[in-house]
């Protein structure tokens, strides 16, 4: 199967899909319910073909087959055992999923009616975006210091229309 264009904003490649819901129930750690995970890609602004549920349980089929993911009853798993060089690619398709998921949150944030071009933002639009980005974060994840300040200098650049 050849690697094909994604034809919606926010809906990753099955392979990146499976990536970031095998991902996210090892973050986990214990047994993970097909609601948490559609909970998970929703925050994360991840879209399927299909509804959601069901292309979690498709996707999470194959996992199952390769020992990845334990399912443990109907719409409940938990962690395999993964090798340490398919965690690393493993890891990176769930990046890549996170990142077209970002890029889905900022296309809707940009089609928001209220948006207007060149106009400095209000303080709701800077919160309404900086809750976005968190959302988009890995939950696992802090920031740094430097980070944290250089997100804070961002926002305060918005705040002032510069």
């Amino acid at each position: 199967m050849a690697y094909q264009e994604r034809p919606v904003v926010g809906q990753p490649h099955p392979l990146e899909l499976r990536g970031l819901l095998t991902f996210l129930i090892h973050a986990r750690g214990g047994v993970t319910t097909i609601a948490d995970l559609v909970d998970e890609l929703d925050a994360a602004g991840v879209k399927t073909a299909r509804p959601a549920s069901q292309q979690i349980s498709d996707s999470l089929r194959a996992e199952v087959s390769r020992g990845r993911v334990v399912r443990v009853a109907r719409g409940r798993y938990r962690p395999g055992h993964i090798p340490r060089t398919t965690r690393q690619r493993i890891e990176a398709r769930a990046r890549r999923a996170l990142a077209i998921g970002a890029q889905s949150r900022a296309a809707e944030l940009l089609d928001d009616p209220q948006y207007v071009l060149g106009a400095a933002p209000t303080s709701e639009e800077v919160d309404r975006f900086n809750s976005l980005l968190v959302q988009d974060a890995l939950a696992h994840r802090k920031l740094s210091e430097a980070e944290a300040a250089q997100r804070r200098a961002f926002l305060m650049r918005l705040e002032r229309g510069c």
